[in-house]
């Protein structure tokens, strides 16, 4: 008899757990905001990525700092290139401001070197 009891309520919390998913990633979906899911299934993988790295920082977080170290790696390659390939690159793209050189990437600000009292 208490087994059963057992089972009922694992079957129950297994039902509500997928209820509560369906209804969050209805809840999800904004055709108007690009940011968020489109589609049932993009707002359900996004729930599931979540999950996955939640468990993988709380329960294995030596595993997630291995996999943030390396993703870092990956973004610093990507944004900070050879500097001798981009060294010409650089001197082309530079504008003098005064005498203060300002890098082409940047956005494009004023800057009023000029000392007026």
């Amino acid at each position: 008899g208490v087994f059963y009891i057992i089972y009922v309520g694992m079957a129950v919390s297994v039902v509500v757990l997928v209820v509560e998913w369906v209804v969050a990633c209805m809840m999800a979906i904004d055709q108007t905001d690009p940011e968020a899911p489109k589609t049932f299934l993009e707002a359900f993988r996004k729930r599931l990525s979540i999950l996955e790295r939640d468990i993988e920082e709380n329960w294995f977080p030596s595993l997630a700092k291995r996999r943030r170290k390396q993703q870092d790696n990956d973004s610093a390659k990507k944004r900070y290139p050879s500097r001798s390939s981009s060294r010409s690159a650089d001197f082309k793209n530079s504008r003098s401001a005064g005498s203060l050189k300002i890098n082409g990437n940047l956005p494009d600000t004023v800057i009023d070197t000029s000392t007026k009292v």
